[in-house]
């Protein structure tokens, strides 16, 4: 996960807009929201288990 761009640290937001927020939040539903906090909790507990077993300091 770590080597295959899933996670990473840090991000320069100054580099992806002025003012940090990207999109229009008028767009934005609760069903949206529910499945992008279950992606988002699915990929970080992958990474949590992949740092826990692997040797990441090699």
């Amino acid at each position: 996960m770590l080597r295959g761009g899933v996670a990473w640290i840090p991000r320069n937001w100054g580099k992806v807009s002025s003012d940090t927020g990207i999109g229009n939040p008028y767009k934005a539903t609760a069903e949206k929201g529910r499945r992008f906090a279950e992606a988002v909790t699915n990929r970080l507990a992958q990474l949590f288990v992949e740092v826990v077993k692997t040797d990441i300091y090699q």
